[in-house]
């Protein structure tokens, strides 16, 4: 008698062919070991490579060359620089602020960078800056137009009808056509000096400054009757342009600031005042003494 096996008897050299012939028509395994496990071995590879300071810092060496020898190419070199939007004055000024991008490559340029660079300065309001080719950069700009001049402690500058400072107004005669506003948050208010001045009819050419006072309203320099006197018109805080047509209106009817006065008050609706100067308060003294 045979003797009886107590174990399982191992698989036929022809049985376990067959088995993994039938596994590998599975597409599942193919493509494990054709496509994921080459995948797997390869990563674990770079990982052990990048793993090692010395081959890690190969590799970057090797990349920075590569990159140097690309942005070097003198076809990616910044030729020509295009600015649209700005007058000739201030595209003089932007190329001058740009000259280091003349020649630089344009694979190292960052738009965004040259863009804040033309937006600091004091006459651009905004700007876009673009690659046009490998050798060409587009700058277009929105330029800011000059509202008033704004004097604050002393120092005369040039803003926008926003308040925005452009540059040091170095010459009040340079700027004759421009109107001043004085005192601290005039700026910001300059938008409404330019309202109370477009209805100034017959005063407009009178007026010397705006001054804001306690940042709500306007008292208005006039030039008076008399040669190198000033008298002063006072504004509401709110309705300041019809509190000025209102003096305008009043010059015209009874030339109410050809008159010896220091002051017109018309803070009050329905009640304006008047202040005389000291040598028209004297003429009174004399008149009423004889």
């Amino acid at each position: 008698m045979r003797p009886v096996s107590s174990g399982a008897r191992p698989a036929e050299p022809g049985r376990l062919r067959r088995r993994l012939n039938r596994l590998w028509r599975r597409r599942w395994v193919r493509r494990a070991a054709t496509t994921h496990l080459p995948a797997l071995a390869l990563a674990a590879a770079a990982a052990m490579l990048a793993s090692d300071p010395a081959v890690h810092a190969a590799a970057q060496a090797k990349l920075a060359e590569a990159r140097a020898a690309l942005t070097a190419r003198p076809e990616f070199a910044i030729r020509r620089i295009k600015v649209a939007g700005a007058d000739a004055g201030l595209e003089g000024e932007i190329l001058a602020a740009l000259t280091d991008a003349t020649g630089a490559s344009s694979l190292d340029l960052d738009p965004a960078v040259v863009r804040r660079r033309v937006e600091s300065l004091g006459w651009v309001a905004g700007a876009e800056v673009h690659l046009e080719a490998p050798e060409a950069l587009r700058v277009i700009v929105r330029q800011r137009k000059a509202a008033a001049i704004w004097r604050i402690e002393g120092e005369p500058v040039l803003v926008d009808a926003g308040g925005a400072v452009i540059e040091p107004a170095f010459s009040r005669a340079d700027h004759a056509e421009l109107p001043l506003v004085v005192g601290p948050g005039a700026a910001e208010a300059v938008a409404d000096a330019l309202a109370v001045l477009t209805v100034s009819g017959p005063l407009r050419p009178r007026v010397v400054a705006l001054t804001r006072i306690g940042a709500r309203r306007w008292d208005v320099a006039l030039l008076g009757p008399a040669p190198g006197e000033t008298m002063t018109l006072m504004l509401p805080e709110t309705g300041a342009p019809a509190a000025m047509a209102q003096a305008a209106r009043m010059h015209e009817r009874i030339a109410l600031f050809d008159r010896d006065l220091a002051a017109v008050d018309l803070r009050l609706p329905g009640r304006p005042t008047v202040r005389l100067t000291e040598r028209a308060l004297t003429g009174l003294q004399k008149e009423n003494q004889t």
